[in-house]
């Protein structure tokens, strides 16, 4: 293109070949010099971009590198901090775990030490050796089979007859074989409790003859063994017919019950004797009964007082079995509706004087039976079972003897067999958790318990009302 530039140039201008030729020539020279320059700043421009070009490339590989790293370090803090969660959560697991354990092995050893003082107090509260009853002694040739029960407050810790140990079942009860020698044995039953005390019985058996048991031992009744508070504000009615004037049929030892529950009253319940009435045998007749309940009480009794009434004696229920009567000294079953107290009613006057609390102690049955079974009305041989009666609001009553069963005497210790019991509990013999007093519930569970085994099943105590009511608080 330059060159045809020139040569046009050269025609206008009129310049010859020969002087063309040298312009020519140097124009081709300076033509090629330019054209020299223009590649050498296109090359030049060219390795700019290429340098400048691989400046970013380079640029953005590092960019990715570090971008790259960046997220590895990222996700390396993620993975550390997620397995310090994970740690800290198994380690709080394991710690959760570690302090549940402690806790429970704790609690196990404080209940075991709980237990284990429960236990020694019980001991050190042992005051009666273990009771040996032997309920029957057989001989079949040369083998003996001795039978028995062993009781006491405290559990037994040993049981040996004639020096061999015997295993006993969970209630005191034993059965053990023993060869007799023609000339007969004789056996020593010995039995250690808890707290070390020990009894012991001795029997002879022969190959010929059944021995007779010796019978169950019963310990005193001592309502002054262990003092109690005194109940300034409560007050007792106590009453005990034996003989009766027109009932053949004895209640035997109830009058005795009646009279020893008079110093259990002010002994063990805290009653004032001046706030005691009682009635026995023939100062306990009908109008005398009932004097008792209407003017004597209200004349004592207020809003404060707590009341106790004690009866033993004769009770019955009507035909039916919906009435309950007691039967005063000059009672008559025949006719109850004239001459009994109907219990509902006797409950229903003194409830009308609103005492603080009522309780009741029924040593009766209401069977029709006698405490030595006899039947108080002849021409009805048939036992009546009574239904169980609603009570007043604030009563709490102990009766002998279901509906049906019978309120038996204890011959030994000349005492009705409820009797006894209650007292011995009011004695603190009921006092289960050896806290110091007797609640209704503790006494309840002790007559029942001991009523029932020393009549073969044939007397269980019943009771109604608050098993928490506090009855005796020893000093």
């Amino acid at each position: 293109m330059a060159s045809a530039n020139l040569l046009r140039e050269i025609e206008n201008r009129g310049i010859d070949c020969g002087s063309s030729g040298q312009i020519l020539a140097d124009s081709v020279s300076s033509e090629s010099d330019e054209e020299s320059e223009e590649l050498k700043l296109a090359n030049a421009e060219r390795a700019r971009q290429l340098a400048q070009k691989e400046k970013r490339v380079k640029e953005a590989e590092e960019k990715a590198r570090k971008l790259a790293e960046e997220e590895k370090r990222i996700a390396e803090a993620e993975n550390a901090r997620k397995q310090a969660e994970d740690k800290r959560r198994i380690a709080e697991v394991e710690n959760a775990h570690k302090q549940a354990e402690d806790e429970r092995r704790i609690a196990e050893v404080e209940n075991a030490r709980k237990r284990a003082d429960e236990k020694k107090a019980k001991i050190l509260a042992d005051r009666e050796i273990p009771k040996i009853q032997i309920v029957a002694v057989n001989s079949k040739g040369a083998i003996g089979i001795v039978e028995g029960l062993i009781t006491d407050d405290v559990a037994i810790d040993v049981l040996m007859i004639d020096g061999q140990i015997v295993e006993l079942s969970s209630d005191g009860s034993f059965i053990h074989e023993v060869y007799i020698p023609r000339a007969g044995k004789a056996l020593e039953i010995v039995a250690f409790d808890e707290s070390g005390k020990r009894a012991a019985q001795n029997l002879t058996l022969d190959r010929s003859t059944v021995v007779a048991p010796r019978g169950p031992q019963f310990a005193s009744l001592n309502p002054a063994a262990r003092p109690a508070k005194i109940n300034g504000n409560a007050a007792a009615l106590i009453i005990g017919i034996a003989e009766y004037e027109r009932t053949p049929a004895p209640a035997a030892f109830a009058d005795k019950d009646a009279q020893y529950f008079y110093d259990y009253a002010s002994l063990k319940l805290g009653v004032p004797e001046e706030n005691i009435l009682e009635l026995i045998n023939d100062k306990a007749d009908r109008i005398e009964f009932k004097l008792a309940v209407r003017n004597w009480l209200t004349s004592i009794a207020d809003a404060n007082t707590d009341l106790y009434v004690f009866f033993a004696g004769h009770g019955m229920g009507s035909d039916d079995g919906k009435s309950m009567f007691l039967l005063p000294y000059d009672g008559t079953p025949a006719l109850l509706e004239d001459s009994a107290i109907r219990r509902d009613q006797l409950f229903k006057d003194i409830a009308s004087l609103n005492p603080n609390s009522v309780t009741v102690f029924l040593d009766t049955c209401y069977s029709g039976s006698t405490r030595e079974s006899e039947m108080l009305i002849a021409a009805r041989p048939v036992l009546i079972k009574v239904n169980e009666q609603e009570i007043p609001d604030g009563f709490a009553v102990f009766t002998a003897a279901s509906g049906e069963q019978t309120a038996k005497p204890l011959p030994q210790v000349e005492q009705g067999l409820f009797s006894y019991f209650l007292m011995r509990g009011l004695e603190g013999e009921a006092d289960a958790n050896q806290n110091g007093k007797v609640t209704a519930g503790e006494l309840h569970e002790y007559t029942r318990k001991n009523v029932n085994r020393f009549s073969s099943g044939t007397q269980t105590p019943e009771f109604q009302g608050d098993d928490e009511r506090v009855l005796v608080t020893f000093q």
